[in-house]
């Protein structure tokens, strides 16, 4: 039972990309964990993937033990279409997200502009906001 939900961080843009964090909340009334990272992929309006899904960052973190209420974070970097000049954007509706090792997902609404294929790049789970890639 977790709580799956996006935070856009301040200064949400560096060098043709834009950050955000994927949060987890346990709202199971017990302890669980998590560990690696999730799977990220755009959707339409109507659900279906736009593109490939987002790149996974090396795994060599720790499992997260996540009490009740308690929250982890992924950092997601998605590629600012504009830099790529292959790049024939379009407008995702939301971003279909896996929690790590899950096979069940959530569709969280985020409008945002994207390239058919795979420019995204998500980070393992760890403790909210202190995520940083290898």
């Amino acid at each position: 039972m977790l709580s799956v939900w996006i935070e856009k961080p301040e200064g949400n843009g560096a060098l043709g990309s834009r950050y955000f964090y994927v949060q987890f909340t346990n709202l199971s009334g017990r302890a669980c964990t998590l560990r690696g990272a999730p799977g990220v992929s755009a959707v339409s309006l109507s659900g279906g993937r736009l593109g490939a899904p987002a790149t996974l960052a090396a795994v060599h973190g720790p499992t997260q033990l996540l009490g009740n209420h308690a929250t982890v974070s992924s950092l997601l970097k998605i590629a600012v279409p504009g830099v790529f000049p292959s790049c024939h954007p379009r407008l995702a509706a939301g971003l279909r997200i896996y929690p790590p090792n899950q096979r069940t997902s959530k569709v969280v609404p985020l409008p945002v502009e994207t390239c058919p294929g795979s420019f995204m790049l998500v980070s393992e789970v760890q403790p909210s906001k202190q995520v940083e890639y290898p």
